[in-house]
């Protein structure tokens, strides 16, 4: 009628079950309200405690804060734990009945209910709303159209049916930037589910719905590696809960494991610049262990061995990478395909990198980009290999060769529009810079990248620009910002599980800290350092345990310490040599110091003395030395 305005009743307020609760924090929500009215209905002695306050939180969210629901979850108290009602959520249909005898039949059971809004509705509607299931997290139009459309629904009347069961509440309509994405309630969505089922349909709808977000990925790696990062990032973020359940039905469907490859290929690039690195590791290995059983492309099969190799490297010990990237690189070789071989490479150069075989990076490295720009001239995996290249050769000591290489590296992303592989070439630049002794050089190039990384929402990129900026701030004499800095840096890194990143964060802090005359801090920080460059065996050390040498000299009136400080630098310089690893700018500045004052605290005799007994120690035996140092800090 004219005048009427149409008002649609929310659920109850819930909690956020992601975050821990008490029962005080749980006391303002109606949901929370709700279920412990009706328990002590059931049960007078029931209350929410520390324990099972968490529980209690994940009934309220997983149940959409649907009354009914609430109610006959909390009949359940006369039988079963908070905990174990939690538990059983999965079987929401079997679990959420016995309501009340003198209720509507309607009321009794949460099935009954949600049957009286699905038996009126007509055979499109009910055949939408089954189909709609498949999605996790929610869809758009055009995505609905395009799975859930045909008998009994052409893609054109998918609009209007969706518009109906809008109006009926079983899906809910939000607005997101300028479209709309529609969901349902996950009690819905597990109803309509168990319909789809029902018809015998359930797998055909699954494998549209999976083949269409495979579309959708490849889509965005080619949009990830040009322009468009930005915008492929927020739509992948956006359909994360979809692309996890296409991964999921790939694995178990029937000769999916080509099909699984390809998206784990391609969302590689996502994963790893958002931080999602254990959980693409999850995926890529259960993808590769289910490629054992059929026959897939080389091609595809070594590219996700790449994948696998480069997300391990961030994660675990290189020297696991090494052997998947390996294994990749053999499969690549003898399929044949230029992009799959540069690949491959590229990650094995950095698992040797990683490792401490210097070397043998730059001469992966060197050999995969002499390939690539007779293939690849122009190619996103050019640039990534100049950079890389430029990386080895600084580590190396060879600053006239890095720098080029890291320039290149920056032009080719700069004129494709690759904004992140700029930042990832700056970030590069700006360490091959602290090496050298160019720190405001460093400083400026640094805060670039960090820039770029906060523009483009770079997770992986910005602690790696923090930590760059730290180590130039600490050389320019700004230990507090610097501190400040590498602090912030350390806590991006140990959130996102980045092994790697956290041992250079730590490095930079101790040198920090030593500067500072801060001995715990400094201990306890190259105490994380070296304990965790020892578990991933990485050999280009040295520079740690040169850290240890510093320490020791701070409390030169310790009986034996001029000693351990020699036999600690004399340790670190066999290590360096073994690895072929150069002493930055500073690192040699600390070094001449600390060898002169030894020198002077000691007499010749003891010095050499203590200088061979540092020199004949392996690898291991300097790395346990040294963290005998920092104690159990």
């Amino acid at each position: 009628i004219a005048g009427e305005l149409t008002y649609r009743v929310p659920s109850l307020s819930l909690p956020d079950s992601s975050k821990h609760q008490t029962p005080e924090s749980l006391s303002p929500f109606e949901s929370v309200q709700l279920f412990i009215e009706r328990a002590l209905f059931q049960q007078s002695t029931f209350a929410v405690t520390n324990a099972n306050a968490p529980a209690l939180a994940s009934i309220c969210h997983r149940l959409d804060g649907i009354p009914l629901a609430i109610e006959l979850a909390a009949a359940r108290v006369r039988s079963l734990s908070v905990e174990d009602i939690n538990g059983k959520l999965d079987q929401r249909f079997r679990l959420l009945t016995g309501g009340s005898r003198t209720a509507l039949p309607r009321q009794q059971t949460l099935r009954s209910l949600i049957d009286w809004s699905y038996d009126p509705l007509s055979e499109a509607e009910k055949a939408l709303l089954c189909r709609l299931s498949v999605f996790a997290g929610g869809w758009t139009l055009e995505s609905a159209e395009q799975i859930c459309s045909g008998d009994l629904v052409e893609d054109w009347e998918v609009l209007d049916v969706l518009t109906w069961l809008c109006d009926k509440s079983l899906v809910l309509s939000e607005p997101s930037g300028s479209s709309t994405r529609y969901r349902f309630l996950e009690t819905i969505r597990q109803y309509a589910r168990e319909r789809l089922a029902e018809t015998g349909t359930s797998e055909a709808v699954r494998e549209r719905h999976r083949d269409y977000f495979l579309v959708l990925a490849v889509e965005g790696k080619a949009r990830f590696q040009g322009s468009g990062f930005g915008e492929t990032v927020e739509t992948l973020n956006q359909e994360l809960d979809n692309l996890r359940a296409a991964l999921e039905w790939s694995l178990v469907e029937p000769q999916g494991a080509e099909k699984v490859l390809r998206l784990c290929v391609c969302l590689r690039s996502f994963w790893s610049h958002q931080g999602f690195y254990s959980e693409g590791r999850t995926w890529l290995l259960r993808a590769l262990a289910r490629s054992e059983t059929e026959v897939v492309s080389l091609v595809v099969e070594a590219h996700a061995l790449a994948a696998a190799a480069w997300l391990i490297l961030i994660l675990e010990t290189p020297g696991a990478a090494q052997k998947l990237a390996e294994r990749g690189l053999h499969l690549a070789q003898a399929s044949r395909d230029a992009e799959a071989i540069l690949d491959c490479s590229n990650v094995l150069g950095n698992a040797l990198h990683v490792r401490g075989d210097l070397v043998g990076a730059r001469s992966a490295f060197r050999e995969a980009l002499t390939h690539a720009e007779g293939v690849l001239p122009e190619s996103r995996l050019r640039a990534v290999l100049s950079g890389n290249l430029g990386m080895a050769e600084g580590s190396l000591g060879n600053y006239k060769e890095a720098v080029p290489h890291l320039e290149e590296a920056i032009r080719l992303n700069r004129c494709s529009g690759r904004l992140h592989g700029v930042a990832v070439s700056s970030i590069l630049l700006a360490e091959v810079l602290w090496r050298k002794g160019d720190y405001p050089e460093a400083q400026q190039l640094a805060q670039e990248a960090l820039l770029l990384s906060e523009q483009l929402a770079l997770r992986q990129e910005y602690p790696w620009a923090l930590t760059q900026l730290g180590s130039a701030l600490q050389e320019l004499g700004e230990r507090e910002r610097a501190e400040e800095v590498l602090r912030a840096a350390l806590q991006e890194m140990r959130e996102m599980g980045d092994i790697n990143g956290i041992i250079r964060a730590d490095y930079h802090l101790a040198t920090n800290y030593v500067g500072m005359g801060r001995v715990a801090q400094a201990r306890s920080a190259l105490h994380e350092c070296l304990r965790l460059a020892h578990e991933l065996l990485s050999l280009d050390s040295g520079e740690y345990v040169e850290v240890a040498a510093d320490l020791v000299a701070l409390a030169p009136e310790v009986p034996g310490a001029w000693e351990l400080a020699v036999r600690l630098t004399a340790a670190a310089s066999r290590m360096r040599e073994d690895a072929a690893q150069a002493y930055a700018a500073s690192e040699q500045r600390t070094n001449a110091v600390r060898i002169s004052a030894a020198r002077e605290a000691l007499s010749s005799s003891s010095f050499e003395r203590e200088w061979e007994s540092g020199r004949a120690l392996d690898w291991n035996r300097a790395m346990l030395l040294a963290l005998e140092v920092c104690g159990n800090a």
